[in-house]
């Protein structure tokens, strides 16, 4: 009898090893899985982040390009409404000089 239980105790000890064994190779199996997750994670995270960044500098861009056309725009009234101005003036500045020449001919 004490050969059967010493039998039984071998083959619950290497039940037990085998368990062991079994239970680490499991758990090196989840934490390879969860790093390959958490690379493949990594990586779609990166490619997201990459596209919005992509997307806030078209639209910064856009947006600049739009100002940019509001500025040359407003520019160029400015410039026109500038150019009217010279023009009435150089009227104005042809005209004072014409009644110049005129009087001071006109009392000799």
């Amino acid at each position: 009898m004490s050969a059967e239980v010493i039998k039984t105790i071998r083959q619950t000890e290497k039940q037990a090893e085998q368990i062991k064994e079994d239970a680490i190779r499991k758990a090196r199996e989840i934490i390879d899985n969860a790093e390959d997750q958490g690379a493949i994670l990594l990586e779609e995270k990166v490619k997201e982040a990459t596209e919005e960044g992509k997307q806030i500098i078209e639209k910064k861009e856009s947006e600049a390009i739009q100002e940019i056309e509001r500025l040359r725009r407003e520019s160029e009234e400015r410039c026109a409404k500038l150019a009217d101005q010279a023009r009435t003036r150089m009227d104005e500045a042809s005209s004072f000089i014409m009644e110049r020449i005129v009087k001071s001919y006109g009392n000799s």
